[in-house]
């Protein structure tokens, strides 16, 4: 009997489309800030004092069009390194928010030959952003090599966002996205 030949069965890494752009989350917080009742804007001011500044007004705005029931959001890394939990809502359970993209701003010198002022030096410049996910505490569960995963750090929470500063921020969103249709148009 001639020999068969045995397949290496081998594990392909499936490439998964991002589910939100940049794109898709700006015309989110479009048709979400102009459809904002005043009630909705009160929930979403102490939804935003209760979450910390740990993020941006524009990301907690993100995190609570997407999980208007958030209690604790951190990146999947936060919650396997620092507090001993993994994701375990599966696949779609991240919530997208962006980030900025830095990279090392050019050296500047300081009058001749650099002696008049000090350089600086590591300073960073943020030259666009990225879609990133954050989990809430919901979506996690302890790991199982830990019986018992660190305890969280209770949230400090924010001042709750004057009115005006939410509507600002809203009309900022709007804003943006009518100067794009504009410059697009002409």
């Amino acid at each position: 009997m001639p020999p068969t030949k045995t397949r290496k069965k081998t594990r392909k890494k499936r490439r998964t489309e991002p589910r939100f752009t940049t794109a898709s989350l700006a015309v989110m917080a479009e048709l979400k800030a102009a459809m904002m009742s005043p009630e909705e804007t009160e929930h979403f001011t102490h939804f935003a004092a209760m979450l910390g500044e740990k993020y941006s007004l524009r990301n907690r705005f993100l995190i609570w069009i997407q999980r208007p029931t958030a209690t604790h959001v951190a990146a999947k890394s936060t919650w396997s390194d620092d507090y001993g939990r993994r994701i375990s809502g599966g696949k779609g359970c991240g919530i997208a928010i962006v980030a900025p993209l830095t990279r090392k701003a050019d050296k500047e010198e300081g009058g001749p030959k650099g002696k008049d002022e000090p350089q600086k030096k590591d300073e960073r410049e943020i030259w666009g952003v990225k879609v990133t996910y954050v989990y809430d505490i919901a979506d996690t569960s302890p790991a199982d090599d830990q019986a018992q995963p660190a305890a969280l750090p209770a949230v400090q929470p924010a001042p709750r966002p004057e009115a005006s500063e939410v509507t600002d921020m809203l009309t900022t969103i709007l804003e943006d996205k009518h100067s794009e249709r504009t410059a697009a148009e002409e």
